[in-house]
């Protein structure tokens, strides 16, 4: 068989990286225990400060392009409206033209 430190194979035509093989063998407590490391190397006992979002109040930009966004899609749905209308009404006087 044509294997090597890299690949193995599986069978006549698939063939498998040996390091991907070794890691699924690796048991659940091996990576639970690695897990349980890193979790209790970064554990801290101090309060984490809570990083607040900025919010309207805090920054009157943010409330002005509130406003403008609130006005212009107020806007829209105005434009939607007339523009039904409009196409209503222009289907009407085609209708009365014919």
């Amino acid at each position: 068989m044509l294997e090597s430190k890299k690949f193995r194979q599986l069978q006549s035509d698939q063939w498998e990286r040996s390091e991907f093989a070794e890691a699924r063998t690796e048991s659940f407590e091996f990576w639970f225990r690695q897990t349980k490391e890193l979790c209790n190397k970064f554990k801290s006992t101090e309060p984490q400060p809570i990083q607040q979002e900025p919010i309207a109040q805090d920054y009157p930009e943010i409330k002005q392009l509130l406003e403008k966004v609130r006005y212009l899609e107020e806007e829209v749905e105005r434009l939607k409206k007339f523009d039904t209308s409009a196409n209503k009404r222009l289907q009407q006087l085609r209708k009365k033209k014919a």
